[in-house]
């Protein structure tokens, strides 16, 4: 990049020389001319001419923050000495002095306070009668915030005179800076010095490196193409959410040391900045983000065997356990070579952390191995320890491990050489005799010298009525599932001397140990049978009085006689309408006052009408309930359709007469008949043989 400055810089004194070369001619044609001019004429001002060695076609562009540009002012009169030179600068509507030159001492004064533009080099050579050239070099700065077309005017003192300058060419550019930022050569290496692709997973807390940060000029027509700021005119901050890092240029780009946060879990996006640059300046750098997943946590370690709760039988064990990375969205494996464990007892404490036989990365990873334990329920205990690719670490709980203690066999001074009589029995309680630390469900097995198993109970109770007299051996054997354990001791059966009962039947009786086992359930069946037959006895009697109950009284009925005399009665006041009716074979109903039967309903429940309401009612539930399907059924004394007849008539009589003026214009209605009979005698012959059934 320094040579290709240098290379425009001769270019730019080269083409300034034949520029020159071409001045001083017109200028010696001017003096030569003027000879011809009458003398009073004279110059009114200097002319001049700027030139600066800018990029693109026309040399008027100049990049900020790139390099230094040569400028140059050429003025074409003659001038004999020069005291001071000052240059200006102008950007949209306002004009402010750059710097200030004194040649005599060589005294450069920069006047820009902003701080955008540096100036250097200041040089003015002077060729009396010919021409004076004023040449220097500036830098614009890439925190440049004006207009970015710029003019830059002379001005030049001679023996203490501004001289009155005009130009032929303005010295005129334009100031360009827009960055692209070169995206495909930015890396980020995480802690182990993996480069890590965008949406993958780094360790939490730790430092990434963010390399290979770059910039290039850009433009629509690619003028600039392969040419970028120096390092220095810029410091790019890399960053995440408020936090910010700066960077520092090696290499061939800008480096920055991010910190990840320390989470278990996340996501950030890495962005890249560039404080004090104009935001048309920093192209497409904001649409640049580097997303970044966060794992912070180790490997999940699950125990497979031993399972939960499961009792080991030997102290010598297998273990697996499975091991699976998480998060499972950060795509990251376990580490298969950094399984370790170590194993806890009661006696020796933790042993030292052993490798475990090294497996492929993977997602999930089995491992397996052998442990020695120590009998006992909390005995033993096995502990785990994995990392994962980034180097998360995750140390299990604490597995305990059940390994099987056998239960032992405890034999008392009272059980040895037991004396026992042919007429008793051995009894034996297992409990007694054996124990298990582990608690255990324990069998047991009872054998009688070399008898096969007597019993499998835990009590053992043996009557030795057949057991020849002699030393005897009694052997118990227990299990718990795991181990079987036995013991032995000798028992003395001696004859046991006869002896005369001389108790009665009642008195052995009474002294057999299942005197109560028939004794009670005898007392129960004398006390539950007489009771069961008294119930049925009262049961019977309650049922024959309420049936007696239902039996109509015989002296409210009438007889064929009364019927016959009462029919003759009715008869005499019929009229003749109603005689001819009779003879027809039609029913006479006599309907008066919404009467529209033709029975009494006194004579229906045997009363007469000074009967109470509550006699009446009392009536009436007694003749309902005989009358009833139910009870029809259960007697078989009647029919069920004279039942049904019945019941019609007596529900007529709840109508009526338990409704206190129905009932009072009924028995006026009775009493203006004049008749205390059933009407219904006289046209039903059902009811001439329901009033025989009651007779």
């Amino acid at each position: 990049m320094k040579e290709q400055g240098n290379r425009s810089f001769s270019a730019g004194l080269d083409r300034t020389l034949v520029f020159g070369i071409l001045t001083a001619s017109l200028f010696l044609f001017l003096v030569m001319e003027g000879m011809n001019v009458d003398s009073e004429v004279t110059r009114s001002n200097v002319d001049y001419i700027g030139y600066i060695d800018g990029e693109g076609d026309s040399d008027d562009i100049l990049l900020a923050g790139h390099r230094w540009y040569t400028c140059n002012f050429t003025f074409v009169d003659w001038i004999e000495s020069v005291d001071r030179a000052m240059v200006k600068m102008g950007y949209g509507t306002t004009v402010q002095e750059l710097f200030e030159f004194t040649p005599s001492t060589e005294e450069l004064t920069n006047l820009d306070t902003s701080g955008l533009v540096d100036v250097k080099d200041p040089l003015i050579v002077l060729q009396r009668g010919v021409n004076l050239t004023l040449t220097f070099k500036i830098w614009v700065h890439l925190n440049w915030s004006h207009d970015p077309i710029v003019e830059l005017t002379p001005e030049i003192w001679s023996n203490g005179t501004g001289l009155e300058l005009d130009s032929a060419n303005l010295l005129r550019f334009e100031i360009h800076g827009k960055l692209e930022p070169l995206t495909d050569r930015i890396m980020v290496i995480d802690s182990l010095g993996r480069q890590v692709g965008t949406g993958e997973a780094v360790l939490s807390g730790s430092v990434v490196s963010v390399t290979g940060i770059s910039f290039q000029y850009d433009d629509i027509s690619d003028r600039f193409s392969g040419l970028q700021p120096v390092p220095s005119e810029i410091s790019p901050i890399v960053g995440y959410g408020d936090i910010r890092f700066n960077t520092t240029f090696k290499g061939s780009g800008y480096l920055a040391e991010v910190i990840i946060s320390e989470l278990e879990t996340g996501t950030i996006d890495l962005t890249i900045d560039i404080p004090e640059i104009r935001d048309e300046w920093l192209y497409s750098l904001e649409t640049w983000t580097f997303s970044i997943d966060i794992d912070g946590l180790g490997p999940k370690i699950d125990m497979i065997k031993p399972a939960k709760n499961q009792q080991l039988g030997d102290v010598e064990f297998e273990w697996n356990v499975t091991v699976t990375d998480r998060p499972v969205q950060s795509g990251v494996l376990v580490n298969g070579s950094t399984a370790q464990y170590r194993v806890w007892t009661r006696a020796g404490n933790w042993t030292d952390w052993n490798d475990v036989v090294e497996k492929e990365n993977a997602r999930s990873v089995f491992f397996t191995g052998n442990a020695i334990g120590e009998p006992g329920k909390d005995s033993t205990m096995v502990q785990f320890r994995v990392k994962d690719e980034l180097g998360n670490l995750n140390i299990s709980i604490e597995f305990p491990v059940h390994i099987n203690v056998a239960p032992v066999i405890h034999i008392s001074a009272e059980n040895i050489d037991m004396e026992l009589m042919d007429n008793q029995s051995l009894n034996l309680d297992g409990s007694e005799f054996a124990s298990d630390e582990d608690g255990d469900n324990l069998q047991y097995e009872w054998y009688l010298d070399d008898s096969d198993a007597l019993s499998t109970l835990k009590d053992f109770r043996k009557p030795l009525f057949d057991v020849e007299p002699g030393l005897h051996t009694v052997r118990i054997v227990v299990f718990d599932g795991f181990v079987k354990v036995e013991a032995s001791f000798e028992i003395n059966v001696t004859m046991a001397p006869v002896e005369i009962d001389e108790r009665s039947i009642i008195e052995k009786f009474m002294d057999d140990e299942n005197f109560y086992l028939i004794v009670i359930p005898v007392a129960v069946l004398l006390v539950f049978i007489p009771m069961v037959i008294i119930i049925i006895l009262i049961s019977k009697k309650s049922r024959d009085r309420r049936r007696d109950d239902f039996i109509i009284d015989e002296d409210r009925s009438m007889d064929r006689s009364q019927a016959e005399d009462t029919a003759r009665r009715i008869l005499q006041n019929m009229t003749e309408a109603q005689e001819a009716e009779l003879e027809m074979g039609a029913e006479a109903v006599i309907e008066t006052e919404g009467f529209d039967f033709d029975y009494d309903l006194y004579e229906v429940i045997g009363l007469d009408q000074t009967a109470t309401e509550v006699e009446i009612k009392k009536k009436y539930r007694k003749l309902a309930a005989f009358y009833h399907p139910d009870t029809v059924a259960l007697n078989g004394q009647i029919s069920k359709e004279d039942a049904r007849e019945h019941m019609v008539k007596i529900n007529k009589v709840k109508e009526v007469l338990l409704d206190l003026e129905v009932r009072e214009r009924y028995d006026e209605y009775v009493s203006d008949s004049d008749f205390d009979m059933d009407i219904g005698d006289l046209h039903d012959e059902e009811d001439d043989d329901l009033e025989n059934e009651w007779d």
